[in-house]
């Protein structure tokens, strides 16, 4: 093989390792970058349901109509599960 060629194919080679290299880094960098996203919307969704449901419980009727509205759940649910 002449010389020429042979200098040609190192850095092609070399190139192509480089790009193979950066393309691994970028997927483990945007695998890295969504598992961060999905952490904070998990964070955030907990965070909003928490207010809601403070919310929503804020007064002594309301949280007796949500215990009332639960017992008759659980109550309805035993009542199938025994037949």
């Amino acid at each position: 093989m002449p010389l020429l060629p042979k200098l040609k194919v190192k850095p092609r080679n070399k190139a192509k390792k480089l790009i193979s290299d950066a393309k691994v880094q970028i997927d483990a960098e945007k695998q890295n970058a969504i598992r961060e996203i999905r952490s904070q919307v998990a964070e955030l969704s907990v965070k909003i349901a928490e207010k809601i449901i403070k919310k929503q419980l804020s007064t002594d009727a309301n949280q007796m109509e949500l215990i009332d509205r639960l017992l008759d759940e659980f109550s309805s649910e035993a009542n199938v599960d025994k037949q």
